[in-house]
Formats: C-alpha cells, structure tokens, sequence
C-alpha cells in the first residue's frame, strides 16, 4: 500500500500543523507516482468532499492542522491519534468476478470486511443487475475474498434477504468499503458513512473534522428541543447533534427518533417496566462502531442507564419527563434556554390538584413544601402560579428556598385593598431537594407551571 512518506510523523501528532495546501499538492503528486501501485489510492482533485457539514477535507482554506480531540477551532481527529502520517482516501477493493447463480462476489484481493459492514459498489461502466452506485449496502463475508449483499446488517447476519444478482455487468467494478489490512495511525474517507474514519488500538473510530461554522467542539449539544409527542412518548427531531458523556463521539440524528416508554430498549426504557409517579431521564445513545444508528433512551437513572445491546455511547439531554399517578407523559413545552438550560413549561398546565404543590396553607412562620412531584432532581428553579385568599390590606405572602437562612424571603403577593386572587411567579429557587418555604398573612395555594433545568450540561 503506498504510504504518504512525505508527511512525516512529527506534522500530524500532538497539535503540530500542517498546512492543507501543502497536503494536496502533495497527495496529488504521490497519487500520480503510485497509480499503477495501488488502486485503494485515489485523489481528491479539486472538488469537494462533504464530511458530515465540514465542506471540504483537503479544500478546507487553511484549517490549521490535524489535532487530537481539541474543543478549540481548527481540525479536529475523534478519539484517533494520528501518530504515523498514514493518510488514504477512498479505499476501492477491485471485484474480481460475480456469479449469478450464488449472488457472490469475488474481490481480486482480500477485502477485510465483516459480516454486517456497510460498502457500496461502482463501475467504470455498467454494474450488475439490481446494484445501484448510490446504495448501501451490507456485506457477508462467506470467505476473505467472497461476499454477499444484503439490505441491512441484520439481514448480511441472519444472511437473509440477499441481494439476487442476475447480471454482471460490464466494465471494472469497485467496492467501497473499509479498507483490508488496516494499520494503527490510518485514516480513510468511509462512503457508505459519508465520514472519515481512523484505525486505532486494534478499532475503528470515527474521524471528526473541525474548523467551520459547522464545527463540534467539546461538549456540543445543539439543534431542534427535545417534543413531547405522546402520554408514552417524546421525540429527538432531525438535526439534533451532541457529543457523548465522555467527549469521545458525536451523535448527530438525521432522522427522528421517537422514544416510546412501551418499547424496551433503543427508542425504548433502558430496563424494567413503565412505573406511574416516576421522573425518567432522556439519553442520547450511540453505536461508535457507526453500525446502529443514534437513538433515544429513557432511564429512571440520571447517570448511569444500561445501554442496549450494540450501543456504547451516551449523553444525558437536559430534560426530565414525569410520568403521573395514571402512567401517562405530562405534556410539555420546551421554551427558553434551550439547549443547555432549557425552561421546561407543563402544556396543558390548569389550576387542578395534578400541579397543586400547596392548597390553602396558612402558615405565619416559613414553613416547607415539597415541589419534587413536578421539579425534578436535575432541577432548583420552578414557574409556579400563586392563588391567594384573605381580605383586608397588607395581606402577604414570602416564599425562599427550604433552609436558606433568609429572614424575609422573596415577596410574591401583597394586598393593598381587598385581596390579590392570583399571581405568576418566575425562577423560583429550591433547595436540592426540590422544597421551598412559605409563609403568609392570609392563606395561599400553589401550583408548579413548569421548571427549569439547572444540573445538566
């Protein structure tokens, strides 16, 4: 395999820069010297090459260099050290021959994929029947230089569903793929997964570039909030992206995924069964391995979910979902703040025992009230609605977070004539167990109308 021996070890390790003008020019002139070497090893040119939103990866107008993991601007390598100056685009492994009768493809050389990879298939002229050169496809590895196609990696798995071959077309034809043989330090531009990907510790891991206005640097959460869509289920929309819990993937969603409390697993509960008057947390969750598309998760734990089988990432997102004393979602909206301390506000919020916190209190003295049936863990700011009784003047009403030491407290309602019925009150702190206290000179009743979450990032 032609090594790109020019780019010394020291250009793409620990931070040093390289300019990617001097890479294309330079790849350009080793392509030519090594066209008849090895086929694997094709060129950019000048046109574009779309990496999950980053324009171009040698076109990219002087992006600084090639890092491990950095949150600052630049280019960026995921969970991949480029230690060794290793760089390949496009691994192309050359089909040799095509049998119609098996639906196997033969490569002239070892093509190193596993069952349930993804590739896709060209031609200098005209592919087999059905192939198609936009489609991927998942192959079965029925030896290391014999496959079969399938439509999804479960079926190359179960080896169902596969692909009926009925000619074999014309020309030269290619499959792109994963490249054989991988050495610690490669990269190479993956098309089935429109991403470049690198070859680590005996692994394959995704390469993120970095340095526009599309960037994702550490700790990124950002898109579309978070939908309340059903009593059973919510809703990560298309185009939410964030990194996972540990900085090391990014998750980005192009599709929606509906996560349904009924359902276990991805989309699903983490574990167990649906339970009435309980908080469940949302998680993104993440395949690293890029076979499983990112999903939802929801958890009764805020820290450590169990991840279903073929997922390893995850990220906690900044919302709580209550599920009332009948097992149904109370229905929410997701206003300001969003995405990193977001305003959760109950939709269909009314005056009614299921968001009363406190009804007709009368207490002189600072007295607690639990908010913890509608304010979660990963909450201390509350919306409630006041509503007050008790004629004549100077009828009023405190409130401060359970145990804060305050002698007077915030001033939420106080009467000049007659009495004031009822009143909004806004970012309304909690102790961490969700309690706040009150006193007042008539009597008061208290409802939460949403929160605000405070402890997650």
């Amino acid at each position: 395999m032609s090594q790109i021996s020019r780019l010394k070890d020291a250009e793409i390790s620990n931070g040093n820069l390289i300019n990617a003008d001097d890479i294309d020019a330079e790849l350009n002139q080793l392509v030519n010297e090594s066209n008849s070497q090895d086929t694997r090893l094709s060129s950019v040119e000048s046109q574009d090459v779309s990496l999950d939103g980053v324009k171009t990866f040698l076109k990219t107008p002087k992006t600084d260099g090639i890092f491990e993991r950095t949150s600052g601007n630049g280019v960026s390598v995921e969970s991949v050290k480029m230690a060794r100056g290793t760089i390949q685009l496009d691994s192309k492994i050359p089909v040799g021959s095509i049998d119609t009768g098996t639906d196997q493809i033969t490569t002239s050389i070892l093509h190193g994929l596993a069952t349930g990879d993804s590739m896709m298939i060209e031609s200098d002229d005209i592919l087999p029947s059905p192939l198609s050169d936009s489609t991927v496809y998942y192959a079965r590895a029925v030896t290391t230089s014999v496959m079969t196609l399938h439509p999804t990696a479960g079926d190359a798995t179960g080896n169902t569903n596969k692909v009926n071959l009925t000619t074999v077309g014309t020309g030269n034809h290619m499959i792109l793929a994963d490249p054989p043989n991988l050495v610690e330090g490669q990269v190479w531009y993956n098309h089935p997964e429109k991403k470049l990907k690198g070859y680590q510790d005996g692994a394959k891991k995704n390469v993120l570039l970095e340095g526009d206005a599309s960037s994702i640097p550490s700790g990124y959460l950002n898109g579309p909030a978070i939908q309340y869509v059903s009593a059973v289920s919510i809703k990560i929309p298309t185009g939410f992206v964030c990194r996972d819990k540990d900085d090391s993937l990014s998750m980005s969603f192009t599709s929606d995924a509906t996560v349904d409390i009924t359902v276990s697993g991805a989309n699903g509960l983490d574990t167990g069964s649906e339970a009435s008057s309980t908080w469940y947390y949302l998680w993104a969750i993440a395949d690293s391995s890029g076979i499983n598309s990112p999903a939802g998760l929801l958890s009764i734990s805020s820290t450590t979910p169990t991840l279903p089988s073929g997922y390893d990432k995850s990220r906690l997102l900044p919302i709580a979902i209550r599920n009332d004393g009948s097992g149904n979602f109370l229905p929410f909206f997701i206003g300001r703040g969003w995405p990193y301390k977001p305003h959760i506000a109950y939709r269909d919020f009314e005056n009614v025992t299921g968001y009363r916190v406190l009804s007709g209190g009368v207490a002189g003295t600072f007295t607690a009230v639990s908010l913890a049936t509608l304010v979660p863990p990963v909450a201390k700011m509350s919306d409630l609605q006041a509503d007050f009784g008790g004629a004549g003047a100077g009828v009023w009403t405190y409130i401060r977070p359970t145990g804060s030491g305050l002698t007077t407290g915030r001033l939420i309602g106080k009467s000049t004539s007659g009495y004031l019925q009822s009143n909004d009150i806004s970012d309304c702190l909690t102790d961490v167990s969700q309690s706040i206290d009150y006193k007042t000179g008539g009597n008061v009743s208290l409802y939460v109308t949403g929160y605000t979450v405070t402890e997650v990032n």
